[in-house]
């Protein structure tokens, strides 16, 4: 059965109005990590890291708000919080949308472990893309390839004044860094898509969703690619069947009503 919620952040001395949002949780045996959008970074506080944490070592019974993500290197976390946990190997990855310097922005991950003593270190973030303030990155996602040790990240490309936009992927293997962006959405997609999610199956597949506007017809789609080689090629593009987005409706009550149809993904990696 589900218990009472139990608070994972202190809002101890925080401003009136200021709220979390966007979260994202992680576990591993008694682990458990939480991140989340705050708004102590936002306006009009617009000063501080708009990314904060908390950590359980007790199964989720009791929280630690660990304040905002190590910064070394970033200049600011601006939203867009997930996080991953490798089972094989206990290590949890946090990442999110940042600025790298005032004029770049892009994606940061950072690697956490908890020693014998229930202590989380942090290891220095690590900026897995960054581009000009010209183009935008929004949207990532990412997930712990437990198999193998890989990373592996998905995220929407924006340029050209928010007219142009593409879904692209990157990897990270044990040892290595980042590589080159790929492109997964299609050409004619371009300007269209968002909301890309990224799932790992039990023998490594590597599963990539989107949601793309139609222009033809009053549904839109969510597009779908498999990789079976550790993200390196991909196959042709699937869609599946159209749906009705309501996009700028929204279901009733709703107050955010725009972008409301990203796809989620999960997959069964139990062989069962």
């Amino acid at each position: 059965q589900f218990l009472p919620g139990v608070r994972a952040n202190n809002t101890a001395g925080d401003p009136a109005g200021t709220g979390q949002s966007e979260q994202s949780i992680a576990s591993r045996g008694r682990h458990v990590l939480v991140m989340w959008n705050d708004g102590l970074g936002l306006p009009p506080n617009t000063a501080g890291h708009v990314l904060g944490y908390g950590f359980s070592t007790d199964g989720g019974w009791t929280f630690t708000d660990g304040g905002a993500p190590p910064a070394t290197g970033v200049s600011r976390w601006t939203g867009d919080p997930v996080v991953a946990v490798s089972r094989a190997t206990g290590e949890f990855w946090l990442c999110g949308m940042a600025q790298p310097t005032t004029a770049t922005n892009g994606i940061a991950v950072v690697r956490g472990t908890f020693n014998a003593s229930d202590i989380l270190n942090w290891n220095v973030p690590v900026i897995a893309r960054s581009v000009p303030n010209a183009q935008f990155i929004d949207k990532q996602w990412m997930v712990a390839d437990s198999s193998n040790g890989n990373l592996y990240l998905v995220y929407t490309r924006y340029a050209n004044n928010f007219q142009f936009n593409e879904i692209q992927f990157q990897r990270l293997t044990p040892g290595g860094a980042w590589s080159t962006p790929i492109t997964l959405s299609a050409p004619a997609d371009t300007g269209l898509v968002q909301g890309a999610r990224v799932g790992v199956g039990p023998n490594g597949e590597v599963y990539a969703i989107w949601a793309a506007i139609s222009l033809a017809t009053d549904e839109d789609f969510f597009h779908f690619r498999v990789s079976t080689d550790q993200g390196l090629n991909w196959s042709t593009q699937v869609s599946l069947p159209g749906y009705i987005a309501n996009w700028g409706t929204g279901a009733p009550g709703f107050s955010r009503e725009f972008g409301i149809t990203y796809p989620s993904l999960a997959v069964d990696r139990t062989q069962g």
